[in-house]
């Protein structure tokens, strides 16, 4: 897993660069300069793509809030694009199993007539929850699953494991796993749960601007985003618990992250967002 702590933007000729570092912010603006004069000069027909070092993806580009001590295991919360917290975690496995939406009712009539089946929602968790307790109980594994506000959350309790790894991959995808998660865990080498509701969900824009915000108006502009974003998110819950499944036993690092977890995630009776 690796969250650089300072991040920079320069500007060039319509040209915006980034750079990282964990040093300092001098050095990730050094950085930045570096690859703002090798993108200029490709563009001058001074060098070819493969003469430097191309960056497919950018590390994690997410402001570091705090980096709770979890003993044995990486953790770092950070604040994402839309302006939720999310803990990230280097071998403490999360996975999102998204549900169907439910259709609405307006429609039933037509999607009966012309043989299109009505999402029934409760039937599609019921049969996730199910697959959940069949695979921890084939595989000799302890699952924590948590229903969410589009589906399921769950967290591999009994051991811990590498986000690149085939053995991931495959329990993924035996568990049904997003697949645009199991993607984003393989890039950036760590696993990932949303601490905090999403702003839509709690009738507010994304924040403004993005990380890092290096002028002042747009700083003055998400302070004050911030501020209504987390007086709108007091109503709302990201989990509500449903139980532990399968044989295995905490590992301890895993059921340390699943405290921090339930800590910012589980509030009972709140609406889920």
């Amino acid at each position: 897993m690796y969250i650089p702590k300072h991040w920079a933007r320069v500007h060039g000729d319509r040209i915006t660069s980034l750079g990282w570092s964990d040093t300092s912010l001098a050095d990730a603006e050094r950085l930045a300069r570096e690859r703002l004069a090798k993108v200029q000069a490709l563009r001058r027909g001074d060098t070819r793509p493969d003469d430097w070092d191309y960056y497919p993806t950018l590390p994690l580009k997410e402001e570091i809030l705090e980096t709770p001590p979890v003993s044995g295991v990486a953790a770092v919360i950070t604040r994402n694009r839309a302006g939720a917290q999310v803990l990230n975690t280097d071998r403490a496995a999360f996975m999102d199993v998204d549900l169907p939406r439910p259709k609405p009712s307006a429609g039933g009539f037509l999607k009966s007539l012309f043989g299109i089946p009505r999402v029934d929602v409760q039937v599609a968790e019921t049969v996730a929850i199910e697959r959940a307790r069949d695979w921890a109980s084939t595989n000799g594994a302890l699952l924590r699953a948590y229903r969410t506000a589009r589906g399921l959350r769950l967290i591999r309790m009994d051991r811990l494991m590498d986000p690149t790894a085939p053995d991931t991959h495959r329990m993924f995808a035996e568990l049904g796993t997003d697949p645009q998660y199991q993607r984003l865990c393989r890039i950036q080498k760590s696993f990932r749960a949303r601490l905090t509701p999403k702003p839509r969900r709690v009738g507010m824009a994304e924040s403004p601007g993005g990380h890092p915000r290096t002028d002042h108006r747009t700083r003055e502009a998400f302070a004050r985003w911030l501020s209504s974003y987390e007086q709108a998110s007091r109503g709302s819950a990201v989990c509500a618990l449903i139980g532990d499944f399968g044989p295995g036993r905490p590992a301890e690092p895993a059921r340390r992250v699943a405290d921090l977890h339930d800590r910012w995630t589980v509030v009972p009776n709140l609406k889920l967002a």
